[in-house]
C-alpha cells in the first residue's frame, strides 16, 4: 500500500512540475517575442542542415533552445 501511495505522489508531483514549467516557459516566450523569433531561426537552420525531423543529434545543435528551456 505504501509503495502505491508513493508512486501516485511521484506521478502527480511530476505532472504538476512539468506543467508549471511548460506554462512558465510559454508565458515568457509570449512576453519576449524576440526570443521566439530566435528559436524559430535556430530551428529552421538546423532543419535546413539535417532535414525536417528533429532528432536528438539535431537538438544538440540548438544551444539557444537548450538555454531557453533551462
Amino acid at each position: 500500500m505504501e509503495i502505491s501511495s508513493n508512486l501516485l505522489l511521484v506521478l502527480l508531483a511530476g505532472h504538476d512540475t512539468s506543467s508549471t514549467t511548460l506554462t512558465r516557459c510559454l508565458s515568457n516566450l509570449q512576453d519576449n517575442p524576440w526570443v521566439m523569433d530566435r528559436l524559430r531561426a535556430e530551428q529552421q537552420a538546423v532543419q535546413a542542415k539535417r532535414g525536417q525531423q528533429i532528432t536528438a543529434a539535431a537538438l544538440k545543435e540548438m544551444p539557444f533552445a537548450d538555454a531557453v528551456i533551462r
